[in-house]
């Protein structure tokens, strides 16, 4: 479903389990384009927040009717923001002082130096 809706172009946002594969990463920001990418929440944890076990990707869509001027719609700021307070307090107990105040959000075309910045995080930063 989340392919699906980015292929029609209807993403505004695009989740991504801070702990799913890169690769997988790389095939849905591929699809993604422009959307922004938010990888702030494990698979279990994005699952939770939508009633399921365990979601690797999810994408916001547009609201029926939505914004005249095509923004988002309030849901996806204020998510970004809340994801970007997440990502801060997770990299400062990770030591990860460098991304502390980065935020959650990135684009398609960004998302491999976030996969790498979360690999050297996994590997204790070497």
């Amino acid at each position: 479903k989340t392919a699906a809706a980015l292929r029609a172009g209807q993403g505004v946002m695009v989740l991504a389990a801070r702990d799913g594969a890169a690769d997988g990463r790389r095939k849905i920001g591929a699809l993604a384009r422009e959307c922004p990418l938010a990888g702030a929440l494990t698979a279990d944890e994005l699952g939770r927040a939508i009633g399921r076990d365990h979601v690797v990707h999810a994408a916001l869509t547009r609201a029926p009717g939505g914004r005249p001027d095509g923004r988002p719609d309030g849901l996806a700021e204020s998510l970004s923001v809340a994801l970007g307070r997440l990502n801060g307090f997770r990299a400062i107990s990770d030591g990860d002082l460098e991304n502390a105040t980065g935020g959650c959000m990135q684009t398609a075309q960004n998302a491999g130096a976030g996969d790498q910045r979360m690999e050297k995080a996994k590997h204790g930063g070497q």
